[in-house]
């Protein structure tokens, strides 16, 4: 075999490669030559997790010469380490272990070796190639602070939850490897019928020292034409909650003339400033898109088709000039968002505790984040009103509508960077280019029942998105974040009647046959939330996957009907504080944000929602 079919042998092997037939067979005739002899297979091992090494070496003690070549990959890895708790829990033993009887060494071995011993590990290499030491670079107190507590941050935010959108009691697990000091740690006695959350993960407060810090959660709502709700709200992840940091999230809505205009953004994990960019970006791109619609219409038309939408393929421009009109203000709006950050950055860069919090100057890429940008107006056709909705986005995150017959249509494609679970941001200049911005703009025609715009703290919890945003809709009407007509019974009379006759001849053919049977069905499972609280509040949340397979039908199909949505609604509200005004719809989705729970899940959550409250 030459290097080529040895190293498909093995990218086969690790998952890599999904080809088998000749790279299996060659990858059959190494796996015999590494039996034959345990040194080889250890000597390959070794060099398989060379990167690796690299990689993590870097993240204890970042280098500045190489961040450019590991940042990403370290965020990478982290993120894959948070999800599957065990593994870094078992290299932070091996670790402390071996700095544990390191540090004995210092006090008790002889002076000549301790620097060796207590900061180096000599191996020889079983190739034959010349000895080398794999050793730390700087042996103070200061670099041995450093890897305390990234192994203390690691252990310390394992957690155990369902591995969808749902609560599932049979999953919820009790770590052992609980943290020393736990004053700071929220802790859920659990029971029975109360799946804790892990007390592994703490709430603390973002430093008082750092500029510009936001609000640990915000919501807000506001009405909008043609008998739309508008709701938004952000929570900070349980990761930033952990380790005292910003949420990075940022959102802003309003409505000029006959346009509903969303502008959402996640500012850069990796970047200690990026919320400032966030909330810039946002900003910025609201007010040139008021100025651009506030006295813009559509035009009239006795027929909206396919045809209507269509655009050049070699320009992208709509034919239509109305509606090139919104997408080229999407675009400027995405452009001057870009140039704000920038003067922002030159600004700040000029201010003394943002360069003494920061270490150095601040420039553009500190203020790194995603944008995303929605319009939505209504139109007339047929008769009827139909929503005309225009899109645009710059990194992940995901935008998408749900039309009143239960139909999904994505309206973004997430940006991906160099490596998986990465993308690109607003600060990438190529990507304000009008030939980029183009394929990034989605428009949307037809009867809209739901229109949400969401950072990847959501998306990625709904993924494939397709269909998992009609899972996320359900999830937000069955926990009575959406006031779909009759979920709380506020109706009387004939129109009582009728949503009840909706519902019981949806639920005859179901496993849950009666309006009683999905009351006792127990759908409603409490989870704590994390808080500064000592108690932290019980939130009892629905998961429509669990409320499906009661029912034995898809999520799909339950999301698609009403009368389903609306019966998996009844009963009491998610948390007690929402019990004096159930019609306070942002702070419900708030609460929601804020205490829904899904493996892996740690990021900051955002979502706005535009939603027809009437039925249709």
């Amino acid at each position: 075999m030459d290097f080529k079919q040895i190293r498909g042998a093995i990218e086969w092997r690790m998952g890599s490669s999904q080809e088998a037939g000749a790279a299996q067979q060659n990858w059959e005739e190494i796996e015999k030559w590494l039996r034959a002899n345990p040194e080889r297979l250890d000597a390959v091992g070794a060099k398989i997790a060379e990167p690796l090494i690299e990689i993590i070496r870097w993240g204890l003690v970042p280098n500045p010469d190489n961040a450019s070549l590991y940042e990403r990959r370290w965020i990478e890895l982290r993120k894959y380490l948070l999800e599957y708790a065990g593994i870094p829990s078992e290299m932070a033993r091996s670790a402390a272990s071996f700095i544990n009887e390191s540090f004995k060494a210092i006090s008790d071995g002889p002076a000549g070796e301790q620097d060796a011993t207590a900061f180096g590990v000599r191996e020889d290499n079983p190739t034959g190639d010349s000895e080398k030491t794999l050793s730390a670079t700087d042996s103070s107190n200061g670099q041995t602070e450093v890897l305390a507590e990234a192994m203390d941050t690691n252990d310390q935010a394992n957690e155990v939850t369902s591995s969808s959108p749902e609560t599932n009691a049979q999953e919820a697990t009790t770590l052992t490897d609980a943290p020393e000091s736990t004053d700071e740690v929220v802790t859920v006695a659990p029971d029975s019928s109360s799946p804790s959350q892990s007390s592994q993960w703490r709430w603390l407060p973002v430093p008082p020292d750092s500029p510009d810090n936001h609000e640990e959660s915000y919501q807000t709502a506001m009405s909008a034409p043609g008998q739309m709700k508008l709701i938004g709200a952000r929570v900070r992840g349980k990761k930033h909650k952990h380790e005292g940091t910003n949420c990075d999230d940022w959102f802003e809505f309003d409505v000029i003339g006959k346009w509903t205009i969303i502008a959402v953004s996640d500012g850069a994990g990796s970047k200690i400033f990026s919320r400032i960019g966030a909330k810039e970006s946002c900003r910025t791109a609201l007010s040139e898109l008021k100025n651009s619609l506030g006295e813009h219409e559509l035009k009239k038309r006795d027929n909206w088709t396919g045809d209507t939408f269509k655009r050049d393929k070699t320009t992208g421009v709509f034919n239509a000039d109305d509606l090139e009109h919104v997408q080229q203000a999407l675009h400027n709006a995405m452009a001057k968002a870009y140039e704000a950050v920038e003067a922002k950055a030159q600004s700040l860069a000029k201010s003394g505790p943002h360069e003494k919090f920061l270490g150095r100057k601040v420039a553009v890429d500190d203020l790194s984040g995603t944008l995303l940008l929605a319009v939505h107006t209504i139109v007339e056709h047929d008769g009827a009103e139909r929503s005309v909705v225009f899109t645009c986005q710059i990194g992940d995150g995901m935008l998408a509508a749900v039309s009143s017959n239960g139909g999904l249509q994505l309206l973004g494609i997430p940006d991906s960077g160099e490596f998986a679970g990465q993308t690109e941001f607003l600060t990438s200049k190529k990507k304000v280019e009008k030939t980029s911005l183009v394929g990034r703009t989605f428009p949307f025609f037809g009867p809209l029942e739901v229109l949400m715009v969401m950072t990847d703290g959501v998306a990625d919890d709904y993924f494939p998105n397709d269909p998992g945003m009609l899972w996320l809709y359900g999830d937000l009407a069955i926990n009575g974040v959406l006031n779909l007509s009759g979920s709380q019974k506020p109706l009387s009379g004939s129109e009582l009647t009728k949503a009840l006759d909706d519902i019981r001849v949806k639920l005859a053919d179901t496993k849950l046959p009666t309006i009683d049977a999905v009351e006792d069905a127990g759908l409603a499972v409490p989870f704590a939330m994390i808080t500064e609280a000592e108690v932290s509040p019980n939130v009892s949340i629905r998961s429509i996957e669990t409320y499906a397979e009661k029912l034995g039908l898809t999520p799909e199909e339950v999301a698609k009907s009403k009368p389903l949505l609306i019966v998996g609604a009844f009963g009491e509200p998610m948390c007690e504080r929402t019990i004096a005004d159930p019609q306070n719809k942002e702070e419900m989705l708030r609460v929601w944000l804020d205490s829904y729970q899904v493996r892996g899940s740690f990021d900051d959550r955002t979502l706005v929602v535009l939603h027809r409250e009437v039925a249709s």
